[in-house]
């Protein structure tokens, strides 16, 4: 069985690239000001914060085990949910953060049966799905929300929506031959519209869950933002940690919520606090989990003589 592996130099890269990123942020936000929203939380808001972010997780496994049986591919819910917390934990180490723990998934649910192709355009369209939602859910609490001066960032929002619609729409539905060149297969496998708009459907409630979390994040730390504000700060923030130049979205996250959030009125420290909050809410936490999965998995593989 192939393994994967990353060069070090590009591993090291990457973190290097985070720790910068993290820096250049601390150059301008100043870090006294962080450690005192950080230092201030209410734990039982983060508590019931990670109960949610628990839940997305889940979600987000009901929302694969559609589309894998769609494709035909034999997987029950708990070792997809096991896959969802593992590739969290991968998705710490190697480089590229949601990209990273997209390949740890193609990597575990391909191996089992031999079917990379449709694994990974199983994947990949739950990759697309997940982002076309956040996008679509942030420009709506947007169109509610009045902060004029964040308009630029809502047509990003809204070009990254675009280009993600067009391209659900040439990877399912789109000729073979280009489809081919996409997934990098000669024959590329096919998935239904009406498992699409399933996994759809489960990636709009993903997000009202995900809101819902950082918006207990914030109550945390005591920040005056409503829920539509924190919406659309959402979709601003998780989009710029898609960007595969850090680690699970290390400095490029928080520096976007330093902007966004700024121009809500809250103070940068705040913004970033709420911003390192969450990524232990959705990453860190449940990575360790994984990285706990992982380790009962190696063990029960050596048990069993593989």
């Amino acid at each position: 069985m192939k393994k994967l592996s990353m060069p070090p130099f590009r591993f090291v890269l990457r973190w290097l690239m985070a720790v910068l990123l993290l820096v250049l942020v601390a150059r301008v936000v100043p870090v006294g000001d962080i450690h005192l929203s950080l230092s201030g939380a209410d734990l039982s808001w983060f508590w019931a914060g990670l109960l949610l972010s628990f839940g997305a997780h889940a979600a987000q496994a009901v929302r694969l085990l559609v589309l894998t049986r769609s494709a035909g591919l034999g997987w029950r819910y708990l070792p997809l949910l096991e896959v969802q917390f593992i590739s969290l934990c991968f998705g710490l180490f190697l480089p590229g953060g949601n990209l990273a723990a997209m390949a740890v998934r193609v990597y575990r649910i391909g191996c089992s049966q031999g079917q990379w192709g449709m694994a990974g355009m199983v994947l990949l369209v739950d990759r697309v799905v997940s982002l076309m939602a956040l996008e679509l859910t942030g420009l709506a609490c947007y169109a509610v929300i009045d902060h004029a001066g964040l308009g630029p960032v809502a047509y990003l929002l809204a070009l990254v929506a675009l280009a993600t619609a067009v391209a659900l729409c040439l990877i399912v539905s789109g000729p073979a031959r280009l489809r081919g060149l996409m997934l990098r297969a000669e024959n590329p496998p096919r998935l239904s519209w009406a498992a699409v708009g399933q996994a759809i459907s489960l990636s709009l409630l993903i997000n009202i869950l995900g809101i819902a979390m950082f918006w207990m994040a914030a109550r945390s730390l005591g920040l005056s933002l409503g829920f539509l504000d924190i919406g659309f700060g959402r979709a601003a923030m998780l989009t710029a940690a898609v960007l595969p130049v850090s680690v699970a979205g290390l400095g490029l996250r928080e520096g976007a919520a330093a902007w966004v959030l700024g121009g809500m009125g809250q103070s940068h420290g705040a913004a970033v606090a709420l911003s390192l909050l969450v990524f232990v809410l959705t990453w860190l936490i449940p990575g360790a989990i994984g990285a706990v999965i992982a380790a009962l998995d190696v063990l029960r593989h050596g048990r069993d003589g593989n």
